[in-house]
């Protein structure tokens, strides 16, 4: 027998129910509701006690033009200390984000997004050729996606720096620890951006500090009626299961870095590109 508190969940949720059975439509399948407006908090995904069965049943079965999420929705302090997380939890992550939000849709504005500002830190001999964007955990991983926009030449006056010579970016959280730290590597800047002293210019610095802002923007992408918000991480691959740590801040570093893997500059970019 299903407890009082239970009962008031459903009930909450909205899942109806008619003399222990459920209303169906045609063909058996129950109707999907359609509202303006829906309201969602303290669902606290990650919990054992989260009821995140019925909250996938019900986004699954109603619609709405604007649906809220107003706090409280993933329990990231319980998480810390115990991870659960089934797939029931990842069905409700799946229900609020678009199906016509695409990877291919991330990949596009994504690279809308930082191309204006990667372009200025290349030499003209360089070019900007766009994202490659995946899904990853908790949801299912998905092939990647790579922008399909027209590449864009670098725009910094100047031959290119020796190919392994890169700009560098770090990237903070609210995390302590190594693991928690991480950095972008920005190629080919040109000579004129290199000091006499060989370090980078005042110029190169604030157009790196620009690109580095960006990267710690939430992105919010709307496709097809459906919009989802992209928050910048560092994604832990390797624990078990994975996890990522939200980024709260990317610094400009003033000294110039080495990536020997770059190649030599002038040859082709690999696949997709």
């Amino acid at each position: 027998m299903p407890s009082e508190r239970d009962s008031r969940m459903r009930n909450s949720l909205e899942v109806p129910r008619r003399n222990g059975a459920r209303p169906t439509g045609p063909q058996g399948l129950r109707p999907r509701r359609h509202y303006r407006t829906i309201f969602i908090s303290d669902t606290h995904l990650g919990t054992r006690g989260c009821k995140a069965d019925l909250l996938a049943d019900f986004l699954t079965h109603n619609d709405c033009r604007t649906l809220y999420l107003v706090g409280d929705i993933i329990d990231g302090w319980r998480l810390k200390k115990n991870w659960f997380w089934n797939p029931a939890h990842s069905a409700v992550v799946t229900a609020t984000t678009a199906p016509s939000v695409s990877d291919q849709n991330f990949a596009d504005q994504l690279a809308t997004f930082i191309q204006g500002n990667y372009a200025a830190l290349l030499s003209t001999l360089a070019t900007f050729w766009g994202v490659s964007v995946q899904a990853v955990p908790p949801t299912a991983p998905s092939p990647p996606a790579n922008s399909a926009g027209a590449p864009v030449p670098g725009t910094a006056a100047g031959d290119m720096l020796p190919s392994q010579t890169s700009g560098i970016i770090t990237l903070r959280t609210a995390a302590i620890g190594r693991r928690n730290r991480g950095r972008v590597y920005v190629p080919f800047p040109a000579e004129a951006d290199s000091s006499p002293q060989g370090r980078p210019t005042v110029g190169y610095i604030g157009r790196l500090g620009n690109l580095a802002a960006q990267l710690t923007l939430p992105l919010t992408i709307a496709a097809g009626g459906g919009t989802a918000i992209v928050e910048p991480v560092i994604y832990h691959r390797l624990d078990t299961p994975p996890t990522s740590t939200f980024i709260t801040a990317a610094v400009a570093r003033p000294l110039w870095a080495t990536q020997r893997r770059r190649g030599d500059y002038g040859r082709p970019n690999p696949p997709p590109w």
